[in-house]
């Protein structure tokens, strides 16, 4: 039986994951451990465990650690940055839980969850990341400006999911910004062509739903526990509202050399398991990355579909087991994300609430 543990179940990444594993979970247990009792994620798991929220550092990290302790997973897949963190310091403090951990050395995560200290390792490695400036440092804004010029887009230089990020359309704008802690600016590529009315959008009144379509170039490669690739996949996708929709794979060699080297220098580095690379072409057609990832990410299942069994291949090469294979689409395909339910009794809640752990054997319900 192999054991595979999945922190923040019920983020978007873990329930890429279950989708990743569903129909070839024989054999295999699946533990999950999330901060929401009422996650449906976890009720897919053969047993969830609550824990504080993976942001609280501190006291998640013992809460972790116990679980994983008790449970002596195979392999744990994180769901959120800040488990990648806490997986990373772990497998320090902790080197019996080493060889489960798809993680590299704690000052690497720490580098793949600043974008500034992301910049500083790509220009370290002569790779293409995006210019940034720190958004307080003026005249480092004065140079962003004078060889981009507006918009630029605003980012914590910690988040995901495009949280907390904007769109900078003039010097008003970018003041506020800079009264902000901790973000960095960064030229606006490929500008869509209808960036001027989303400008304007307030200029009549705010909308109460607005859903604009970005599209962006997303990478994953796979790393073994050896420090070789086992897989890199390169992918167009439309995000609405900072959620990815559509999907379909690119076929770019200059984008894929990219990817490949920046997965080549990391794992040089000691990173293992997977990595994300998200990023927009400059005006002279090169990839530029704006951010990266030490995880799964929320394109998971539909990479799948597209032939690229990450989850399957990060498996494969950490447990040596060889997950049933999954009929993809052929490469001209795209795939399109919509909602779907999940019923979940409030019982199973309630006592995962309780007891701090739920498990399907005292119920005998779930979901796969």
């Amino acid at each position: 039986m192999t054991r595979i543990a999945i922190s923040s179940v019920g983020s978007l990444v873990g329930q890429n994951i279950l989708d990743s594993l569903h129909g070839r979970r024989e054999g295999i247990e699946v533990v999950g451990i999330n901060s929401a009792a009422a996650a449906a994620g976890n009720f897919r798991c053969d047993r969830a465990y609550l824990a504080p929220p993976a942001v609280s550092g501190d006291a998640y990290l013992p809460r972790l650690a116990a679980v994983l302790g008790g449970e002596q997973p195979d392999l744990v897949l994180p769901g959120r940055d800040d488990d990648v963190l806490a997986l990373a310091q772990l497998k320090e403090s902790l080197p019996e839980l080493a060889d489960a951990l798809p993680v590299g050395p704690h000052r690497l995560a720490r580098t793949l969850d600043d974008k500034w200290t992301s910049r500083d390792f790509a220009l370290a490695h002569d790779l293409p990341y995006v210019d940034s400036a720190p958004a307080q440092d003026t005249a480092a804004v004065a140079r962003l400006l004078h060889r981009h010029g507006y918009p630029l887009v605003a980012k914590p230089r910690r988040g995901n999911g495009s949280r907390g990020v904007r769109i900078v359309f003039d010097d008003g704008q970018r003041e506020a910004v800079a009264a902000l802690p901790d973000y960095v600016l960064q030229p606006y590529l490929e500008p869509e062509a209808e960036l001027t009315a989303w400008r304007d959008l307030a200029r009549d009144g705010m909308p109460l739903f607005h859903a604009p379509t970005l599209q962006q170039i997303a990478c994953q490669a796979i790393i073994g526990p050896d420090r070789r690739i086992r897989g890199l996949c390169c992918t167009v996708v439309e995000l609405v509202m900072g959620r990815l929709e559509r999907t379909w794979r690119i076929d770019d060699p200059g984008v894929a050399d990219i990817a490949r080297r920046y997965a080549e220098a990391l794992a040089a580095e000691g990173w293992i398991g997977a990595l994300n690379l998200q990023g927009r072409r400059d005006a002279a057609g090169i990839f530029n990355v704006f951010e990266l990832n030490g995880r799964f990410t929320g394109g998971t299942t539909a990479r799948m579909h597209l032939g690229f069994d990450e989850v399957g291949l990060l498996v494969a090469a950490f447990t040596g087991r060889q997950l049933p294979p999954r009929p993809a689409l052929d490469g001209d395909s795209v795939v399109t994300k919509s909602l779907t339910e999940f019923v979940t009794r409030r019982a199973d809640i309630a006592r995962l609430q309780s007891d701090g752990c739920w498990r399907r054997d005292d119920t005998g319900r779930g979901m796969p």
